[in-house]
C-alpha cells in the first residue's frame, strides 16, 4: 500500500492506470509529492526544458521502468513529469551509440 500525503481516511478511491505496476506508481507519487508547491506550467512553445538535479536522480531507472513513467504521466494527463520523463529518455539516446538502441 502507498502511504503519503495524498492517502486520507475519508476517502479510497482506486485508480486504474493501465500497464503500470505499483513501483512506478510510487515513483510518480513521490515526483508528485516533491513538486506539489510547483507553480503552474509555464507555455514552452514545445521545448522541454532541463532536468533538474532531484528529478535526475529520481529518473535514473532501468529504461522500462521510465517507459511506464511516461506512459502514466499521459494517462493521469501530468504534462510536467510527461515533459520530464520524455526529457530523460532523449538524453539516455543521446548517450547511446547506434547498437545500444
Amino acid at each position: 500500500m502507498v502511504e503519503g500525503p495524498f492517502r486520507t481516511k475519508k476517502t479510497e478511491a482506486v485508480i486504474l492506470v493501465p500497464n503500470v505496476n505499483g513501483s512506478c506508481i510510487e515513483k510518480l507519487l513521490e515526483w508528485t509529492e516533491h513538486q506539489i508547491d510547483d507553480g503552474p506550467l509555464e507555455e514552452n512553445d514545445g521545448y522541454i526544458p532541463d532536468i533538474g538535479e532531484w528529478d535526475q536522480q529520481l529518473l535514473q531507472v532501468e529504461k522500462n521502468v521510465l517507459a511506464e513513467l511516461n506512459l502514466a504521466s499521459d494517462y493521469l494527463d501530468n504534462q510536467r513529469l510527461l515533459d520530464m520523463t520524455s526529457r530523460a529518455d532523449i538524453d539516455s539516446m543521446k548517450k547511446q551509440t547506434t547498437t545500444q538502441r
